[in-house]
Protein backbone atom coordinates (compact mmCIF):
# COMPACT_ATOMS: atom_id res chain seq x y z
CA UNK A 1 0.00 0.00 0.00
CA UNK A 2 2.81 2.33 1.29
CA UNK A 3 4.39 1.86 -2.30
CA UNK A 4 0.87 2.19 -4.15
CA UNK A 5 1.24 5.23 -2.75
CA UNK A 6 4.36 6.41 -3.57
CA UNK A 7 3.73 5.96 -7.09
CA UNK A 8 1.30 8.12 -7.22
CA UNK A 9 2.75 10.72 -5.35
CA UNK A 10 5.65 10.24 -7.92
CA UNK A 11 2.94 10.43 -10.86
CA UNK A 12 1.42 13.34 -9.12
CA UNK A 13 4.66 15.72 -9.02
CA UNK A 14 5.56 14.30 -12.41
CA UNK A 15 1.72 16.02 -13.73
CA UNK A 16 3.05 18.98 -11.76
CA UNK A 17 6.20 19.27 -13.18
CA UNK A 18 4.43 19.07 -17.06
CA UNK A 19 1.69 21.81 -15.85
CA UNK A 20 4.45 24.09 -14.80
CA UNK A 21 6.38 23.64 -17.73
CA UNK A 22 3.65 23.82 -19.81
CA UNK A 23 2.52 27.26 -18.08
CA UNK A 24 6.08 28.58 -18.62
CA UNK A 25 5.84 28.05 -22.05
CA UNK A 26 2.46 29.81 -22.56
CA UNK A 27 3.84 32.92 -20.25
CA UNK A 28 6.95 33.00 -22.91
CA UNK A 29 4.90 32.63 -25.87
CA UNK A 30 2.25 35.72 -24.50
CA UNK A 31 5.91 37.57 -23.80
CA UNK A 32 6.76 36.82 -27.26
CA UNK A 33 3.67 37.83 -28.44
CA UNK A 34 3.23 40.71 -26.51
CA UNK A 35 6.97 42.16 -27.78
CA UNK A 36 6.63 41.02 -31.05
CA UNK A 37 3.21 43.08 -31.26
CA UNK A 38 4.89 46.07 -29.51
CA UNK A 39 7.91 46.12 -32.69
CA UNK A 40 5.05 46.17 -34.82
CA UNK A 41 3.66 48.53 -33.83
CA UNK A 42 6.86 51.44 -33.01
CA UNK A 43 7.74 49.86 -37.10
CA UNK A 44 4.59 51.34 -38.09
CA UNK A 45 4.29 54.32 -35.95
CA UNK A 46 8.27 54.94 -37.53
CA UNK A 47 6.77 53.99 -41.17
CA UNK A 48 3.65 56.31 -40.47
CA UNK A 49 6.53 59.64 -39.43
CA UNK A 50 8.72 58.40 -41.96
CA UNK A 51 5.67 58.99 -44.85
CA UNK A 52 4.52 62.28 -42.70
CA UNK A 53 8.13 63.69 -43.22
CA UNK A 54 8.24 62.61 -47.26
CA UNK A 55 4.97 64.36 -47.34
CA UNK A 56 5.87 67.28 -45.54
CA UNK A 57 9.18 67.81 -47.69
CA UNK A 58 7.59 67.05 -50.57
CA UNK A 59 4.51 69.72 -50.56
CA UNK A 60 6.94 72.83 -50.03
CA UNK A 61 8.71 71.53 -52.87
CA UNK A 62 5.44 71.69 -54.83
CA UNK A 63 4.79 74.81 -53.30
CA UNK A 64 7.47 76.43 -54.20
CA UNK A 65 7.73 75.18 -57.80
CA UNK A 66 4.35 76.30 -58.15
CA UNK A 67 5.85 79.95 -57.10
CA UNK A 68 8.56 79.88 -59.22
CA UNK A 69 6.24 79.45 -62.47
CA UNK A 70 4.24 81.82 -60.99
CA UNK A 71 6.31 84.13 -60.39
CA UNK A 72 8.19 83.11 -63.85
CA UNK A 73 5.43 83.84 -65.59
CA UNK A 74 4.85 87.27 -64.46
CA UNK A 75 8.44 87.84 -64.81
CA UNK A 76 7.37 87.25 -69.24
CA UNK A 77 4.47 89.14 -69.06
CA UNK A 78 6.33 92.14 -67.67
CA UNK A 79 9.00 91.85 -70.40
CA UNK A 80 6.43 91.85 -73.32
CA UNK A 81 4.66 94.82 -71.61
CA UNK A 82 8.31 96.81 -71.23
CA UNK A 83 9.07 95.28 -74.97
CA UNK A 84 5.85 96.65 -76.00
CA UNK A 85 5.98 99.93 -74.50
CA UNK A 86 9.35 100.74 -76.21
CA UNK A 87 7.71 99.82 -79.54
CA UNK A 88 5.06 102.22 -78.88
CA UNK A 89 7.63 105.07 -77.68
CA UNK A 90 10.12 104.66 -80.28
CA UNK A 91 7.10 104.96 -82.42
CA UNK A 92 6.22 108.16 -81.09
CA UNK A 93 9.30 109.76 -80.85
CA UNK A 94 10.07 109.29 -84.18
CA UNK A 95 6.34 110.75 -85.28
CA UNK A 96 6.92 113.91 -83.19
CA UNK A 97 10.92 113.82 -84.43
CA UNK A 98 9.71 114.08 -88.12
CA UNK A 99 7.06 116.41 -87.43
CA UNK A 100 9.69 118.71 -86.13
CA UNK A 101 11.93 118.23 -88.76
CA UNK A 102 9.33 119.09 -91.34
CA UNK A 103 9.00 122.39 -89.96
CA UNK A 104 12.44 122.85 -89.23
CA UNK A 105 14.91 120.33 -91.10
CA UNK A 106 18.06 121.55 -89.47
CA UNK A 107 19.49 121.62 -85.78
CA UNK A 108 16.96 118.73 -84.89
CA UNK A 109 18.56 115.22 -84.14
CA UNK A 110 16.08 112.42 -83.71
CA UNK A 111 17.03 109.33 -81.35
CA UNK A 112 13.72 107.09 -81.79
CA UNK A 113 15.10 104.55 -79.91
CA UNK A 114 16.23 106.21 -77.20
CA UNK A 115 13.48 108.37 -77.02
CA UNK A 116 15.17 111.41 -77.39
CA UNK A 117 14.74 114.62 -79.65
CA UNK A 118 17.85 116.96 -79.61
CA UNK A 119 17.69 120.60 -80.00
CA UNK A 120 21.32 122.06 -81.34
CA UNK A 121 22.71 124.83 -79.93
CA UNK A 122 21.50 126.69 -83.57
CA UNK A 123 17.87 126.95 -82.09
CA UNK A 124 19.03 129.33 -79.57
CA UNK A 125 20.34 132.91 -80.19
CA UNK A 126 24.11 133.10 -79.14
CA UNK A 127 25.67 132.66 -76.06
CA UNK A 128 21.44 132.95 -74.88
CA UNK A 129 19.16 130.77 -73.21
CA UNK A 130 16.66 132.60 -75.41
CA UNK A 131 14.87 130.90 -77.90
CA UNK A 132 14.88 132.20 -81.67
CA UNK A 133 11.04 133.64 -82.35
CA UNK A 134 10.57 131.40 -85.69
CA UNK A 135 12.09 128.62 -83.28
CA UNK A 136 9.49 129.01 -80.33
CA UNK A 137 6.48 129.30 -82.90
CA UNK A 138 7.65 126.12 -84.23
CA UNK A 139 7.78 124.28 -80.64
CA UNK A 140 4.95 126.30 -79.10
CA UNK A 141 2.49 125.25 -82.54
CA UNK A 142 2.65 121.58 -83.39
CA UNK A 143 5.02 120.07 -81.73
CA UNK A 144 3.45 121.09 -78.43
CA UNK A 145 0.45 120.07 -79.07
CA UNK A 146 1.57 116.89 -80.83
CA UNK A 147 3.53 115.78 -77.18
CA UNK A 148 0.55 116.97 -75.48
CA UNK A 149 -1.62 114.63 -76.85
CA UNK A 150 0.64 112.10 -76.71
CA UNK A 151 0.80 112.16 -72.66
CA UNK A 152 -2.56 112.46 -72.41
CA UNK A 153 -3.42 109.60 -74.65
CA UNK A 154 -0.73 108.08 -72.80
CA UNK A 155 -0.48 108.09 -68.91
CA UNK A 156 2.43 106.64 -68.40
CA UNK A 157 4.61 108.21 -70.28
CA UNK A 158 7.08 111.51 -68.35
CA UNK A 159 8.78 113.85 -70.27
CA UNK A 160 12.39 115.19 -68.89
CA UNK A 161 14.33 118.21 -70.43
CA UNK A 162 17.68 118.20 -70.15
CA UNK A 163 20.02 121.50 -70.75
CA UNK A 164 23.68 121.04 -71.85
CA UNK A 165 26.18 123.87 -72.32
CA UNK A 166 29.77 123.58 -73.30
CA UNK A 167 33.09 124.72 -71.53
CA UNK A 168 33.27 127.94 -72.89
CA UNK A 169 29.63 129.35 -73.77
CA UNK A 170 29.23 130.74 -70.67
CA UNK A 171 29.22 134.91 -71.29
CA UNK A 172 27.06 136.47 -68.60
CA UNK A 173 24.30 138.45 -70.07
CA UNK A 174 22.54 141.18 -68.57
CA UNK A 175 19.14 142.63 -69.01
CA UNK A 176 17.75 139.39 -71.20
CA UNK A 177 13.92 139.13 -71.05
CA UNK A 178 14.21 135.19 -70.51
CA UNK A 179 15.94 133.60 -68.20
CA UNK A 180 19.10 134.64 -66.62
CA UNK A 181 22.30 132.68 -66.16
CA UNK A 182 25.87 133.19 -64.66
CA UNK A 183 27.74 129.69 -65.20
CA UNK A 184 27.00 126.13 -67.32
CA UNK A 185 24.36 124.93 -65.09
CA UNK A 186 21.87 128.07 -65.15
CA UNK A 187 22.80 128.60 -68.11
CA UNK A 188 21.45 124.93 -69.40
CA UNK A 189 18.68 124.84 -66.86
CA UNK A 190 17.89 128.38 -68.62
CA UNK A 191 17.68 126.76 -72.16
CA UNK A 192 16.16 123.59 -71.03
CA UNK A 193 13.33 126.39 -69.11
CA UNK A 194 12.39 128.18 -72.34
CA UNK A 195 12.22 124.71 -74.29
CA UNK A 196 9.31 123.76 -71.69
CA UNK A 197 7.99 126.92 -71.87
CA UNK A 198 7.57 126.99 -75.64
CA UNK A 199 6.21 123.23 -75.20
CA UNK A 200 3.71 123.96 -72.45
CA UNK A 201 2.84 127.20 -72.61
CA UNK A 202 -0.19 126.39 -70.23
CA UNK A 203 0.41 123.05 -68.45
CA UNK A 204 -2.98 120.97 -67.29
CA UNK A 205 -3.75 119.40 -64.67
CA UNK A 206 -3.49 115.74 -66.03
CA UNK A 207 0.20 116.61 -67.11
CA UNK A 208 1.19 117.86 -63.73
CA UNK A 209 4.37 116.10 -62.40
CA UNK A 210 4.58 114.45 -65.48
CA UNK A 211 6.80 117.38 -67.00
CA UNK A 212 10.63 118.12 -66.05
CA UNK A 213 13.98 119.66 -66.25
CA UNK A 214 17.17 119.19 -65.24
CA UNK A 215 20.60 120.67 -66.24
CA UNK A 216 23.92 119.03 -66.68
CA UNK A 217 25.86 122.23 -67.20
CA UNK A 218 28.84 120.56 -68.90
CA UNK A 219 28.71 116.64 -67.13
CA UNK A 220 27.92 115.08 -70.40
CA UNK A 221 29.57 116.41 -73.69
CA UNK A 222 29.07 114.55 -76.54
CA UNK A 223 31.87 115.43 -77.74
CA UNK A 224 34.40 114.67 -74.56
CA UNK A 225 37.37 115.22 -76.65
CA UNK A 226 36.76 119.06 -77.23
CA UNK A 227 34.32 120.13 -74.43
CA UNK A 228 34.32 123.18 -76.23
CA UNK A 229 32.69 121.96 -79.11
CA UNK A 230 29.08 123.30 -80.21
CA UNK A 231 27.70 119.80 -80.54
CA UNK A 232 28.25 119.72 -76.69
CA UNK A 233 25.69 122.38 -76.33
CA UNK A 234 22.07 121.40 -76.68
CA UNK A 235 18.29 120.67 -75.18
CA UNK A 236 17.46 116.81 -75.06
CA UNK A 237 13.75 115.86 -74.65
CA UNK A 238 13.66 112.51 -73.65
CA UNK A 239 10.61 110.56 -73.65
CA UNK A 240 9.67 107.75 -71.03
CA UNK A 241 7.57 104.95 -70.04
CA UNK A 242 7.05 103.97 -66.36
CA UNK A 243 6.69 99.87 -66.71
CA UNK A 244 3.83 98.87 -65.02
Amino acid sequence: MSDQHSEWMAIGDFMAGIVGVLVLFFVIATLITAVAQVEASQRKRLQTDQQNAKATQTQPNTVTQADDATEAKKATEKALRIAAQKQQLTAQTQQLGNLLQAKQPFGVEVLPDQGIIRLQDSFFQPGSACLYPSQRQILTGDIGASLQQALMATPDMTVQIEGHAASNAIVPITGQTCAPFDDAYTFSSGRAREVRKALFPSESERLQGRISIIAFGTERPLNASDRAATANQRVEIHLYRNPQ
